[in-house]
């Protein structure tokens, strides 16, 4: 968690002094006493091995202009990709990450993404399952890919997680000695093949 705050003089959505701040960018000659601030700032900044080479890339999930989207940067803190995530409402966020090794040079981050909240309709979050796929060691090809929905898996409006016991699982179903991907609820499967760029349903 990387605690940090907002100064007054970027209340006009200074995109770059956000993207600088939630990257730890401070400079050691800059000093504020807190009445200087206008309000608190805070971000959440993973730090995980992409792509297995033994150094951390950063991951960070921000909000633009009210749509969702994982921000990713290499182990020196440099912008590498983005991505939005398809259908978000109000507090949507990740809840669940898990890096798995699919075959050589092919890894995937599966990421459960509550969707949001929608008053609108009356309805509470959804979790979905997002796969962001990496091949190659570079992190130069990277692909969010929307996976199912975790079945009647929510966070209703008063905060309250219903889990509903959903699984990943990683098997290699077409005997390619590459993992694919199970999701499963109960006597429910939802699998995903892996193809050169691609997660394919099956």
């Amino acid at each position: 968690m990387l605690g940090s705050v907002l100064a007054r003089p970027c209340l006009g959505q200074d995109g770059q002094f956000l993207r600088d701040l939630q990257q730890g960018k401070f400079k050691p000659d800059r000093v504020h006493t807190a009445d200087q601030y206008s309000f608190v700032f805070e971000s959440m900044l993973y730090e995980i091995d992409l792509n297995q080479d033994g150094t951390q890339e950063g991951i960070i999930f921000e909000q633009r202009d009210g749509e969702s989207w994982i921000v990713l940067y290499n182990s020196q803190g440099r912008k590498i990709g983005d991505f939005k995530f398809t259908i978000t409402g109000r507090y949507a966020a990740p809840v669940l990450l898990r890096l798995r090794v699919l075959g050589p040079q092919v890894s995937v981050l599966a990421i459960a993404f509550k969707e949001g909240e929608n008053f609108y309709t009356n309805f509470s979050n959804t979790i979905r399952w997002y796969f962001l796929l990496i091949e190659g060691l570079q992190l130069q090809e990277m692909y969010l890919i929307p996976g199912p929905l975790m079945a009647e898996e929510h966070l209703n409006f008063q905060r309250r997680y219903f889990r509903r016991g959903s699984e990943l699982q990683f098997k290699d179903l077409n005997q390619d000695g590459i993992l694919d991907i199970v999701v499963g609820y109960r006597s429910i499967r939802r699998a995903y093949i892996y193809r050169q760029h691609r997660l394919e349903p099956l």
